[in-house]
């Protein structure tokens, strides 16, 4: 491992960062975020855990300032760098008509004042429409009829998306990106967990422990790998025989959660009239598609049927985005019996780790504890899966 983290590998880690998403429909509550209120400080807060992870291991550490009026809203930099430097716009602002003209006059300043390394442009748009519905309700423009109130939505919806593609185009600029609604939201709700998981991933190549714990781990489903972890941290500072009760675990609403994102998404790429299957987890999935009005069926992939909206491009049939429906397969007991014999031991009434097959695993989350502080079992088990 080099004494120093290479300087550029801040820059990198945020735009990692900038790669995280969530479902476009939860961009509603950027509707009720406001720019100085909200967003900045969850901005600022974010950049901030990134820089205090780095700073447990050894590398240079850049600061963070917020609340700049040069151009730029906030940036990050270290002395003798260039900074990185972030324009945040929220979803009321896109209501001004002058928008593109600001955001290339405030890139210009941001030029003049800082020449930064990247400059980007956080798109904080509500895609749904319904927050901004909400909003006419509150004031008493809400549509008297539910099918004005949805008609309502999705032509709001559609006068965001088209400011964002007229925002996009600044990306042609060197050095400008743009970060979409669905990314802006990934990054502004990432935890200290996955922050921490981030910076430690920089280090993997060197470490043989998380090596060992990928090695372990990434043939398992994400279900399987959150069970083992979360049994290794009860094993380490649960009960002193490290025993949970079976229907504890089976009802646990974190890892019913981690079930039900797991493997539901996908992507079909269609070619020379075949459909390839490929799964992705919920929040990694696009899901839109330009030009054509998108058309819905049912289709089969193996024994399980999914429901499907096709993704056209120029007219043209390219593939396929998908959920699938639930299976008894896919439930909590049926990933400990799965386990069961290899990284676990199943009663009837417990459950609990194998140690030494999950060895790996037990040290990653000593490591987390001893170096960011970790005292949930849920940041421990995100902790774990960021990594692998």
């Amino acid at each position: 491992m080099p004494d120093v983290l290479p300087a550029v590998t801040v820059p990198e880690l945020i735009k990692e960062m900038t790669r995280a998403r969530r479902p476009e429909s939860e961009t509603r509550v950027f509707a009720l975020w406001r720019h100085d209120a909200d967003l900045l400080p969850k901005l600022v807060s974010r950049l901030n855990s990134l820089m205090n992870a780095i700073k447990k291991h050894p590398a240079d550490v850049y600061d963070v300032q917020g609340l700049r009026d040069e151009g730029t809203d906030v940036f990050v930099k270290r002395p003798g760098q260039p900074p990185v430097c972030f324009q945040v716009k929220s979803d009321s602002e896109l209501d001004d008509k002058d928008i593109i003209d600001k955001l290339r006059l405030q890139f210009t300043r941001t030029l003049e004042n800082y020449r930064p390394a990247e400059y980007y442009i956080v798109v904080c748009a509500d895609y749904t429409g319904r927050g901004n519905a909400a909003e006419g309700n509150a004031s008493g423009k809400r549509p008297v009829t539910a099918h004005a109130r949805r008609k309502e939505e999705k032509k709001r919806a559609q006068q965001r998306k088209n400011i964002v593609r007229r925002i996009n185009e600044l990306a042609r600029i060197e050095g400008v990106t743009v970060i979409q609604p669905a990314n802006a939201l990934g990054m502004l709700r990432l935890s200290d967990a996955h922050l921490d998981a981030l910076v430690t991933g920089r280090f993997s190549s060197a470490d043989s422990v998380f090596a060992d714990v990928q090695a372990c781990l990434r043939p398992l489903p994400r279900i399987q790998r959150a069970l083992v972890a979360r049994l290794a941290w009860e094993r380490v500072f649960g009960s002193d025989s490290g025993k949970v009760n079976l229907e504890d675990l089976t009802r646990d609403t974190s890892l019913e959660e981690c079930r039900r994102s797991d493997s539901q998404v996908g992507y079909l790429p269609y070619a020379d009239g075949e459909w390839r299957v490929i799964v992705e987890r919920a929040e990694d999935v696009g899901g839109q598609s330009d030009g054509e009005e998108d058309a819905f069926e049912e289709v089969l992939i193996g024994d399980k049927d999914v429901s499907s909206q096709l993704v056209l491009r120029d007219g043209e049939l390219v593939g396929s985005s998908f959920v699938s429906s639930d299976g008894e397969g896919d439930s909590i007991a049926a990933a400990l019996d799965a386990l069961d014999g290899v990284y676990v031991r199943v009663s009837d009434d417990w459950v609990e780790l194998e140690p030494w097959p999950a060895s790996p695993v037990l040290a990653l989350i000593l490591d987390g504890v001893a170096r960011y502080g970790h005292e949930r079992a849920s940041d421990a088990v995100e902790y774990v899966l960021s990594v692998v």
